[in-house]
């Protein structure tokens, strides 16, 4: 058996150097509040 490991919002926002808020709005589609630059890097 693969040993899997979800992938968090919070992994997400480490990685970026971003707010862990930042990157959920972004995966869920609320990007009125976040830069392009955010928005680009976080659905990468």
């Amino acid at each position: 058996m693969r040993d899997e490991r979800k992938i968090r919002i919070a992994d997400i926002a480490s990685e970026l150097g971003v707010r862990t808020a930042a990157a959920s709005n972004v995966v869920h589609g609320n990007t009125k509040e976040a830069s392009d630059t955010t928005v680009r890097e976080v659905q990468e």
